[in-house]
């Protein structure tokens, strides 16, 4: 795994229990080795080298997309991309906020044919990896200290402050499929961890809000319901899937309804690509 070293490789790390073992590598400019520290050891990260290359099964690019393309334009082992950077991967990896709507299209289908899904998503720092996430601790204390912020991440202040378009908006669009038609805003909201999103789906019939809530139950889904409050970024960390909650009948389409998911952005990409390095192994 090249990028073993981010956050998203950390989260990999965590949810990968195949065979072959798992070679942490890192294709970061001027690497030698790193070291990545996980709740039972301190693991070396090596530079990723030709040889690394050539004896792998299978290749998961977790970060240094820009930097590993090159490196991999010859590679016959199968490549798992979550960066957008290598060309033709074996198997892509969306954005969070795509991997989101299209597991939900998916569970949502067989209650009764969706039509179409209008979405916002609000995406936190750690999408960005440890570079958002220490952008918005010194926003914040630099908003707090009446001192400059830096802005390299977010172009602006995301400290205790929503942002209308988040910079990944397009990689998200991009991943989405044309059917059911989705329109997708994607928001950056001002927190560190976890994935929400306020979803409105249009089914091919009426809406019975019960049976929709049973349904995804049946598929799965932690259905936040009854006297349970609706899920939130915070909740559900380190948990896989989504949850789900606030779901209502829109009142002015009875076909439509609406819904409040949240995840962990990074732990729902991570099972994605072992779940990608399960089927090419």
């Amino acid at each position: 795994m090249i990028g073993a070293d981010s956050l998203l490789g950390k989260e990999i790390r965590d949810v990968y229990h195949l065979a072959p073992r798992l070679q942490l590598a890192t294709a970061a400019l001027d690497a030698t080795a790193v070291f990545a520290a996980s709740e039972e050891e301190i693991e070396v990260v090596a530079a990723v080298d030709a040889e690394m290359i050539a004896d792998a099964a299978a290749i998961i690019v977790a970060a240094n997309g820009d930097a590993a393309r090159e490196r991999l334009a010859d590679c016959a082992a199968p490549v798992i991309d979550l960066t957008g950077w290598i060309d033709k991967p074996a198997r892509a990896i969306p954005h969070a906020a795509a991997a989101l709507l299209t597991e939900f299209i998916e569970h949502s289908q067989a209650y009764d044919g969706v039509t179409r899904v209008v979405a916002t998503a609000f995406v936190p720092a750690s999408e960005y990896g440890r570079a958002g996430i220490n952008e918005l601790q010194k926003q914040t204390v630099a908003l707090l200290s009446f001192k400059t912020m830096p802005k390299e991440i977010f172009d602006a202040q995301s400290a205790f402050n929503f942002l209308a378009v988040a910079k990944s908006q397009e990689d998200a669009r991009r991943a989405l499929g044309t059917s059911p038609p989705v329109s997708l805003r994607v928001a950056q909201a001002p927190v560190f961890h976890g994935l929400s999103a306020s979803v409105w789906v249009e089914f091919a019939s009426r809406v019975s809000v019960p049976k929709l809530i049973e349904h995804l139950k049946e598929e799965g889904v932690d259905v936040r319901d009854g006297d349970l409050d609706p899920p939130d970024n915070t909740g559900v960390a380190g948990m896989s899937g989504y949850a789900a909650g606030a779901i209502e009948r829109d009142a002015m389409n009875g076909n439509a309804a609406w819904l409040w998911l949240a995840a962990d952005n990074l732990r729902l990409r991570a099972e994605l690509a072992v779940d990608a390095a399960r089927e090419l192994l």
